[in-house]
């Protein structure tokens, strides 16, 4: 049986807590998240090779305003 993945509210929470709380590890998100420390890892590794964290200015404007900085 495929496992299954995270929402897509899921994936912005999750990048939400990656961006705005870095010291926060793995297995404290999935705690936050509801899912299993390797789904956390996995989709970060995933969004890694996207490309999706760091490079994007519209992700990064998205992410700046969730964490209050704009």
């Amino acid at each position: 049986m495929p496992k299954k993945g995270l929402t897509m509210r899921q994936i912005r929470e999750l990048l939400r807590l990656k961006t705005c709380e870095p010291q926060l590890g793995t297995r404290i998100v999935a705690q936050r998240l509801g899912v299993a420390n390797s789904t956390v890892h996995d989709t970060l590794s995933r969004l890694k090779a996207a490309g999706t964290l760091g490079r994007n200015a519209a992700m990064a404007h998205w992410l700046s305003s969730q964490c209050g900085i704009i």
